[in-house]
């Protein structure tokens, strides 16, 4: 690992991740992500301060797969989405951090709002947005910390 990257820069948005925290395991934090224009969206941050994704380690790499195909999971459990996106944009966040992007064939509803992909069968728009209110990101949240955590599932060290 290179110098400087394994503990938390001050001014990265994503080594102090406080809104819409689902859980966490020993390398990542799933949280939920601020613009639901495709309801479900979370994505998964690393929890040392990493530019490059190519520099995760064996651990932080089997802990994010393992992460990613439980939220999928409870994702799919929730909503039924159609298809799913997995992204590593890291341009406004230079953090290693993954996207899930569920996919919707028909509107979804959830906390009274109706959710629909409007572009479902293409590439998602990078400009649709729906941002949710303090209490329907925190019933995201508390919905998905539910499902993630039945007796079932064992979350990944």
């Amino acid at each position: 690992m290179r110098a400087g990257y394994n503990s938390p820069m001050p001014t990265c948005n994503l080594c102090h991740l406080t809104r819409g925290v689902v859980l966490d395991n020993a390398h990542w934090t799933m949280a939920v992500n601020e613009n639901q224009a495709t309801l479900g969206r979370v994505f998964f941050a690393l929890k040392r301060h990493e530019t490059d994704v190519t520099a995760l380690t064996d651990d932080e790499r089997e802990s994010l797969w393992t992460f990613l195909k439980e939220a999928k999971e409870a994702l799919t459990t929730l909503f039924a989405p159609d298809h799913f996106n997995y992204l590593f944009h890291m341009n406004l966040d230079p953090h290693c951090h993954m996207h899930i992007y569920p996919r919707y064939a028909a509107p979804r509803e959830f906390g009274g709002q109706t959710f629909t992909d409007t572009r479902y069968g293409n590439h998602y728009d990078p400009d649709e947005t729906h941002p949710l209110d303090d209490a329907t990101r925190d019933a995201l949240v508390m919905a998905l910390r539910h499902e993630l955590t039945q007796p079932t599932r064992t979350l990944a060290p």
